[in-house]
């Protein structure tokens, strides 16, 4: 899985100040509960889920969840799914 936030930079880079911007470490612990705790038949929704979570920091705008289903296809490494949630979405 891989996930990219988007987000005002400006505050945390002028600062160096880790309160300034997303606490990475409290986000994985998010994601990874609601994972350890929820059953998926798509990808997708674990995707949605996923850009959900990371849209509770007011602070991130938009969030980029891509997922690698490996083995999913014969002949084929992975299946990837990428899906983008914006805050006004």
């Amino acid at each position: 899985m891989s996930v990219v936030l988007h987000m005002d930079l400006r505050p945390a880079g002028i600062s160096d100040d880790v309160n300034d911007t997303v606490d990475y470490k409290s986000l994985k612990q998010k994601i990874m509960s609601h994972l350890e705790t929820q059953s998926f038949a798509l990808i997708e929704r674990m995707a949605y889920d996923v850009a959900g979570i990371c849209l509770t920091d007011a602070r991130v705008v938009q969030a980029d969840v891509t997922i690698d289903k490996l083995g999913a296809l014969r002949y084929v490494d992975s299946v990837q799914v990428e899906l983008s949630r914006r805050r006004d979405d």
